[in-house]
């Protein structure tokens, strides 16, 4: 696991960093296929959203369109609730 500044600066605990780290448990054979694609829907959707982290940030979710900022509202619940999630 990765410790990250960043998410321990935005109150996320713990503060991993669910793209930087990686677990060997984290395996189709191990976790069985659907909640192996659970898992990596969630790293995908987290690596999304940090690539328009910027944007967000100047404009607010409110601004987005009605798509997009309700994908961003549920990256945030992804983060609060599961943030260890993450694959090798």
């Amino acid at each position: 696991m990765i410790l990250s500044r960043a998410q321990a600066a935005k109150g996320i605990y713990p503060a991993v960093d669910p793209l930087a780290s990686g677990s060997n448990l984290m395996d189709r054979q191990f976790l069985g296929d659907r909640h192996y694609a659970v898992a990596h829907g969630v790293r995908e959707h987290l690596a999304r959203y940090r690539e328009l982290e910027d944007i967000i940030t100047m404009l607010g979710i409110e601004e987005l369109s009605r798509p997009i900022g309700g994908w961003c509202s549920a990256r945030a619940a992804c983060s609060a609730t599961s943030p260890s999630l993450s694959t090798p």
